[in-house]
Formats: structure tokens, sequence, C-alpha cells
């Protein structure tokens, strides 16, 4: 099901440091239960259980700068945060933490 190098992010809120769909990439599978993720915005190392992950493409992948929708406002992404949050900027530059499931990717991205 997965093999190094896979691309993957959790389904769940089991997890706090690979919470739910912050990126990681496989770095050791052991068996069919369990698996080594690296977390890719800051490198550490989990063991997880694959049954709670998924894979995902380039394009799921939030990238500093991105714009993002929260409950009507316009939101640029800063960083991926633990227990299934994000940290955006609203486009007067205040930070603004969210949960992950709230926002959507809208496309473009500021510099």
């Amino acid at each position: 099901m997965f093999e190094v190098g896979d691309k993957v992010w959790s389904k769940t809120k089991r997890y706090s440091m690979t919470s739910y769909h912050r990126p990681c990439k496989v770095v050791r599978v052991d068996g069919f239960s369990r698996m080594i993720v690296e977390v890719l915005d800051t490198g550490k190392y989990y063991p997880v259980e694959t049954k709670e992950f998924e894979h995902i493409t380039e394009n799921d992948i939030l990238r500093i700068g991105d714009i993002l929708e929260y409950e009507g406002m316009i939101l640029v992404f800063q960083s991926y945060q633990d227990y299934s949050t994000v940290l955006c900027n609203t486009l007067d530059e205040s930070p603004i933490r969210v949960e992950i499931k709230d926002i959507r990717k809208i496309g473009g991205f500021f510099v």
C-alpha cells in the first residue's frame, strides 16, 4: 500500500505532530500496519499506523503564500501547526490560527 518516498497525510485527528492533513513522507514501512513518516515541514520522524494515512499529491500540500478561505475571510497560508491547525495571515497581515478542516484553498498566492 505505501512505499518509501510516498507523500501522505493522516485521515484522522489521532496524532498531534502528524495531525490531520499535515503532509508527511514515508521513510520506512514496517509490514502492513506500521510505518515511519517524516513531517515535511519539520523534518521530524514519527511511527504511525498505516490505516490512519492516505496518499496525497503535490497539489494537496499548502505552500507559503497560498490563498485560502475561512468563514468568508481570505487568508494567506504561513505554516502547518500541531493538532490539525494552520497559521495564516489575514489580508491586513494579522496572524490567525485555524483548524485545517475549516479552510479551503482557492488558488493563487501572495508573496
